[in-house]
C-alpha cells in the first residue's frame, strides 16, 4: 500500500470515529436511587454534573428559584421543584421567547443544558426496564415531559431491589480540585473566572517590543499577574452568598533607551497580594432585576526599582461593584433580534490606603502615605459574533486622596482582537494617560502589543 492510498483510508476512517454518537449515559443505582426510588434531586444533580453549568447560572436559579426569565412571564409558582430541577426542565432560562438572552448564562450552558434535557427525558422512555414507572410514560401519543416528572410527586421510578444495574450505567461524577491559574495583565478582573462574560473586559498579561530606527529608540515592556482561586466557600444560612480567595503574584517591567544617551529607563515591580470577593445576591421583588453586590479587599504588597532605586509599598483596596442583568457591569444586547454586539457600564467605588516602608528616592507628594476614595467608571462593547471577537473597553481611575498624598487619575483604552472565540489570546491596541500607581511613573502613550489571559 502507498503513503496515498493509506493517507485517504485515514481520512475516510476519521470522520466516522470523530463523529459517532457516545454511549448514553445512565446512572447507577447507588448514583439516584434512595429507599427504592429515583431521588429527583439526585437524579437532576446527576445529569447536571455530566454537564456542568456555570456558577453565576446555578446562582441566578437559587436566587429566582420561582421567577421566569424576561418576557416569557410562565407561571411558575405551582411548578414546586428545586433550582437544580429547574436547570433541567426550563427550556427557556437561558434565551427568552423574543431572544433576550439570561446574561447569567455562560458560553457552554445552553449546549450543556439541552443535552442533559435530553439525556434526562431518554431515561424516562428507553430505561423503563432498569427504572419502572409507576405511571405511563406517554399521554395521547406524547412522551411524559421531564417538567410533569419533577412537578409531580406521585410520579415514581423505581430501584429494583436486586437488579443488575443497567448496561454502560455510571457512578456519581467525582471531582478534583485542580486548582485553576487565573492570567490577567492587572489584578483587575482576577476575581472573574474565565467562562464568565466579565472575562472579556479585563486586561490581558502582555509583551511590547519596539525599535525605532529613526530615533534609535527601544522600548521593552511586559506585565502579568497570576492567581490561584481557593475553593469558593459558601456564605448565608440558604446560600445566598459566595466568598472567592485569590492569592497571587505577579510583576511588570518598563525598559526605555535611546543610544548614545544616558540614562538607561527601566522600572520593575513585583507585586504579591490576596484578592477576596464576596458576592451576594438580592433578587429583587416580583418584576424587579437581581442585583449582585460584589465586595472586594485586596492587601498587597508591591516591591519596585527605578534605575536601582527601591521602594516598598503596602496597600489595602476596598471595592463595591453592583453588577445588574440591565448593562450595569454586565453585558446586555443592543437588539434582542439579532445576536451582532453588546454593550455595558462599567461602575465601582473604591477606596485605597497605602503604607511605604521604604521611599527611596521617590519625590513628593508620591512618596507620602495615602488614604484615596473614589471610583472606576467607563464602558465597554463586544461583538457576539463568534468568528469576529473584537472588544473595545474604556475605563476612567479617579481617586482623589484624603490626606497628605496625591490624587490618582488613569485613563485608559483598548481595543482587543482575538483570534480565538474565548479571547485567550488577543491582539491589543491602546492608548493610556495619567499614573496608575504611586511608584509608577506618569505615563501617555500609545502600545500595539500580543497579549494572553487565562
Amino acid at each position: 500500500m502507498n503513503r496515498l492510498a493509506f493517507a485517504t483510508g485515514v481520512l475516510l476512517l476519521v470522520p466516522a470515529a470523530a463523529f459517532a454518537a457516545p454511549p448514553q449515559p445512565v446512572p447507577s443505582y447507588d448514583a439516584v436511587c434512595l429507599n427504592g426510588e429515583v431521588d429527583k434531586e439526585k437524579l437532576a444533580t446527576f445529569y447536571l454534573d455530566l454537564k456542568p453549568v456555570s456558577r453565576t447560572l446555578e446562582d441566578w436559579a437559587q436566587a429566582n428559584p420561582d421567577k421566569p426569565f424576561g418576557a416569557s412571564r410562565v407561571d411558575m409558582s405551582g411548578w414546586n421543584i428545586s433550582p437544580r430541577q429547574r436547570l433541567l426542565v426550563d427550556a427557556r432560562i437561558c434565551e427568552d421567547n423574543d431572544k433576550t438572552k439570561n446574561p447569567a448564562c455562560k458560553a457552554d450552558d445552553v449546549k450543556n443544558l439541552a443535552e442533559a434535557r435530553a439525556q434526562a427525558s431518554l431515561l424516562l422512555q428507553a430505561f423503563g426496564d432498569y427504572f419502572p414507572a409507576n405511571f405511563p410514560v406517554s399521554e395521547g401519543g406524547q412522551p411524559v415531559t421531564l417538567l410533569a416528572y419533577f412537578r409531580e410527586g406521585g410520579k415514581v421510578l423505581s430501584c429494583p431491589a436486586g437488579a443488575k444495574p443497567p448496561p454502560g450505567s455510571v457512578a456519581p461524577p467525582k471531582f478534583a480540585y485542580t486548582f485553576p491559574m487565573r492570567v490577567r495583565g492587572s489584578t483587575e478582573g482576577l476575581n472573574f473566572d474565565r467562562d464568565e462574560p466579565d472575562f472579556a473586559v479585563f486586561e490581558s498579561a502582555s509583551v511590547t517590543i519596539s525599535n525605532d530606527d529613526v530615533a534609535a529608540k527601544k522600548v521593552r515592556k511586559w506585565s502579568l499577574v497570576a492567581g490561584i482561586p481557593l475553593p469558593t466557600i459558601p456564605v448565608g444560612a440558604k446560600g445566598g452568598g459566595e466568598l472567592d480567595i485569590i492569592p497571587y503574584v505577579g510583576g511588570s517591567r518598563d525598559y526605555s533607551h535611546v543610544e548614545g544617551k544616558a540614562p538607561v529607563n527601566t522600572v520593575e515591580s513585583t507585586i504579591g497580594g490576596v484578592m477576596a470577593d464576596l458576592r451576594i445576591v438580592d433578587p429583587g421583588g416580583l418584576n424587579a432585576l437581581a442585583t449582585t453586590h460584589s465586595f472586594i479587599l485586596r492587601p498587597e504588597y508591591r516591591h519596585s526599582e527605578a534605575d536601582k532605586d527601591v521602594s516598598r509599598l503596602w496597600t489595602v483596596t476596598a471595592a463595591w461593584t453592583p453588577i445588574r442583568n440591565n448593562g450595569l457591569n454586565s453585558y446586555k444586547a443592543f437588539s434582542r433580534s439579532r445576536d451582532l454586539v453588546s454593550w455595558r457600564a462599567i461602575f465601582d467605588v473604591r477606596a485605597v490606603g497605602g503604607w511605604f516602608t521604604d521611599r527611596g528616592n521617590l519625590e513628593p507628594p508620591y512618596n507620602q502615605d495615602f488614604l484615596r476614595v473614589g471610583s472606576r467608571a467607563g464602558f465597554a462593547i463586544t461583538s457576539d459574533l463568534v468568528n469576529l471577537p473584537v472588544d473595545l473597553v474604556l475605563t476612567d481611575t479617579w481617586l482623589p486622596n484624603l490626606s497628605s498624598g496625591q490624587d490618582i487619575n488613569f485613563f485608559t483604552t483598548r481595543l482587543s482582537l482575538s483570534p480565538d472565540p474565548k479571547r485567550i489570546f488577543t491582539l491589543d491596541l491602546s492608548y493610556s494617560k495619567g499614573r496608575r500607581s504611586d511608584v509608577i511613573q506618569d505615563q501617555q502613550e500609545w502600545k500595539l502589543s500580543l497579549g494572553a489571559k487565562y
